[in-house]
């Protein structure tokens, strides 16, 4: 089985399209063709603020994640939130979802970023724990959060 985890491009539209709807559904949220395009469409844009990240496995796109930017008006730096990371079920014991994690995060450590969160649903412990094994702790509000450099924090 191959496995690429790249970052995405004009090219990867529809496929990029299908895993948000399919995420989507699977989280009960409600969204439109329209809003998922635009959202890949400024991400393409402004690589700069949003990247998204896919997944392969023998050239069919299984995965995907986004890392947005964020500048915190309390700690004046930015930060980064990952959003929609999701994987088919078929391909969970691929990998996939470890190898998006690493590309997202070593975005974020490439920025500097000094802290990544990610929302959780609160009745999703398996990726709760998957999360919590890569680092991320339990913030509250649902949020994990990463802290790429504690060391700096201290006082803020």
């Amino acid at each position: 089985m191959k496995k690429l985890v790249r970052w995405a491009t004009r090219w990867d539209r529809s496929a990029i399209v299908e895993l948000l709807q399919e995420a989507a559904r699977q989280n009960d949220i409600t969204t439109s063709n329209q809003a998922l395009e635009a959202t890949l469409d400024y991400c393409l844009a402004h690589p700069g603020e949003m990247r998204c990240a896919v997944a392969q496995l023998d050239e069919r796109h299984v995965g995907l994640g986004f890392l947005l930017c964020v500048h915190s008006a309390w700690h004046g730096r930015h930060y980064g939130i990952i959003e929609a990371l999701y994987v088919l079920p078929e391909a969970w014991e691929s990998g996939i979802h470890d190898d998006l994690c690493a590309l997202l995060l070593q975005e974020a450590k490439r920025r500097e970023l000094f802290r990544v969160d990610m929302h959780i649903r609160e009745d999703d412990e398996v990726c709760a724990r998957f999360h919590e094994a890569q680092g991320f702790r339990y913030t509250g509000n649902l949020i994990y959060s990463l802290h790429q450099a504690e060391e700096n924090d201290a006082g803020k």
